[in-house]
């Protein structure tokens, strides 16, 4: 899908942010609450600070309209064609022109599914150019036995605004929209409850057809493409592998990771490379020698933690800060730990090596030499 506008979106309480380009998919929608770690009953706050289209709905859509409500409106604005774009533009701007109050964002998904029920003449955008097209093509039967002096004479500017204003119609940058029945009414019957998928990936076969992973249904050759992912950082990765049966294979380990190791693996892919499936399946081996903690937004975050750990926290921790440079400290203790304050947390190696080092696998023997 075309990516139709980019939000920006932060916990109110925190220093947790997020930029998700919309249409997101259901995967990447949860994975923007796993971000922003918000508490329950609290909202985020996000504005649009990007359109890949349609900019005339910057002046209509605000933050107070639902974000998953948004996402249901760019996805159908993602599946309209060039001439199908242009019925949209000129319906919101029937809308416009009523000044029939504000223009709710269930209103434009509706306006988005109407985009049939137009009319559209391209590259007609004056009232001369749509009363010589009328004129011309028999839409005023009046005007066809006229003599060519009287005809030419016409002012066709005036014939186009009278038909203009009687239907309704407007000019768009793309030429003249007309409604010509009415719009379809979708909105009511959409649920725009955000649930768990009953999938670990989702993928996309050459001739569309859309298949839901793990499965023990036999699979296609190959893939066309990745629709959605558990881990939306994957979702290029799994789309680069060839093996249908490998994708499916990595599918089934992802269902079987549980708590907090989701979190962890994101953290860990948002901060060392990976390529392909395989490395992903090695950091997947490695999760246990990580640690993330969720409740660290920012090197400041990660200061206050540390020095309540060291105090106990209360009134002494309080003053402590208050006179610490808690941005050179957070940095300091990242340093020190060779961590790094991921999308998720604080993430860190359990032995506080880089997070690429090689990990040490130190056999029973050995360890049983250590010991001695």
């Amino acid at each position: 899908m075309d990516k139709m506008m980019l939000v920006y979106l932060g916990n109110p309480n925190s220093e947790a942010y997020v930029n998700l380009a919309l249409p997101a998919t259901a995967w990447e929608l949860l994975d923007v609450q796993d971000r922003l770690r918000l508490e329950d009953g609290v909202k985020p706050y996000w504005e649009i600070s990007e359109y890949f289209g349609f900019e005339s709905l910057a002046s209509i859509l605000t933050e107070d309209c639902d974000l998953n409500e948004l996402n249901a409106l760019t996805e159908t604005l993602s599946k309209l064609n060039k001439g199908q774009r242009m019925a949209f533009e000129g319906l919101v701007q029937m809308d416009v022109d009523k000044k029939d109050g504000v223009i709710t964002v269930p209103r434009l998904i509706d306006l988005a599914a109407s985009a049939d029920c137009c009319h559209i003449l391209p590259e007609v955008i004056t009232d001369e150019e749509l009363g010589r097209f009328y004129a011309d093509n028999g839409f005023l039967p009046e005007l066809e036995h006229l003599p060519d002096n009287l005809y030419n004479a016409l002012d066709y500017g005036k014939i186009g605004h009278e038909q203009r204003t009687a239907e309704g119609g407007v000019f768009t940058d793309g030429g003249y929209v007309v409604q010509h029945s009415d719009l379809a009414e979708v909105h009511q019957n959409m649920d725009f409850t955000l649930e768990t998928p009953d999938y670990q990936i989702l993928m996309e076969t050459a001739d569309g057809q859309k298949i839901k992973l793990p499965t023990e249904e036999p699979l296609p050759e190959s893939f066309s493409r990745c629709l959605d992912c558990r881990i939306p950082a994957l979702s290029a990765v799994i789309e680069r592998e060839p093996d249908a049966d490998h994708i499916n294979f990595f599918a089934q380990q992802l269902s079987e990771i549980k708590g907090s190791m989701p979190f962890t693996f994101k953290a860990m892919l948002e901060n060392m490379p990976c390529e392909t499936l395989e490395q992903a399946e090695q950091y997947l081996e490695q999760i246990d020698h990580f640690m993330l903690d969720r409740k660290v937004a920012s090197v400041r975050d990660l200061a206050l933690s540390e020095i309540n750990f060291m105090v106990g926290g209360g009134e002494e921790a309080e003053l402590l800060a208050k006179y610490t440079d808690l941005y050179a400290y957070g940095n300091a203790i990242l340093q020190r730990d060779s961590a790094v304050i991921s999308g998720y947390g604080h993430l860190v190696r359990d032995d506080y090596q880089p997070l690429m080092s090689p990990l040490e696998s130190t056999s029973t023997e050995e360890m049983e030499i250590k010991m001695q």
